[in-house]
């Protein structure tokens, strides 16, 4: 049997995300859809949060932030 890959269901980046203690429950404070600056790589301080499905166990995570004007391999 197969096992399937986990995959990314969303990806959101903003200025914060805070999770409450009691509910566990997130907040995310100042979406955006892209980062820009005048050089690359950025400085800026933010926050990712994604949301994996079929990750059964652990699972390594790897976020790489690339500048989009250069060719991704």
């Amino acid at each position: 049997m197969e096992i399937q890959k986990p995959y990314c269901l969303a990806l959101i980046l903003c200025d914060l995300a805070h999770r409450e203690q009691v509910t566990g429950k997130f907040t995310l404070l100042g979406t955006f859809g892209r980062l820009a600056g005048p050089a690359f790589p950025l400085h800026a301080e933010f926050a990712v949060y994604f949301c994996l499905t079929d990750a059964i166990g652990d699972v390594q995570i790897r976020l790489r932030i690339v500048d989009s004007r250069t060719e991704i391999t």
